[in-house]
């Protein structure tokens, strides 16, 4: 949900400043076929909503991920949660 949320702000904020399109891609944590119909359906989903067309890039690691964020190829990268916050304590 908070993934969701976070997009949903910066989708705004893109659309606020005027951006006729929007494309972001995560790191390749699980199946890529899967990440490709879930993120299908968030691109599909907040492009009509907000209407500028979004696109999802999937990448091969980790380090493409990065690459592609720094050299302004996507405008969002979710990187994943942060391991710590997940320690039990």
């Amino acid at each position: 949900m908070k993934l969701f949320s976070t997009l949903i702000i910066l989708f705004s904020l893109a659309v606020s400043a005027q951006a006729k399109d929007f494309t972001f891609t995560a790191i390749p944590d699980q199946d890529s076929t899967q990440l490709e119909q879930r993120f299908g359906a968030v691109s599909e989903y907040l492009g009509k909503a907000l209407g500028i067309e979004v696109r999802y890039v999937p990448v091969k690691s980790y380090a493409a991920a990065v690459t592609a964020f720094r050299n302004d190829q996507v405008q969002l990268a979710w990187f994943g949660g942060c391991r710590v916050c997940r320690r039990a304590y």
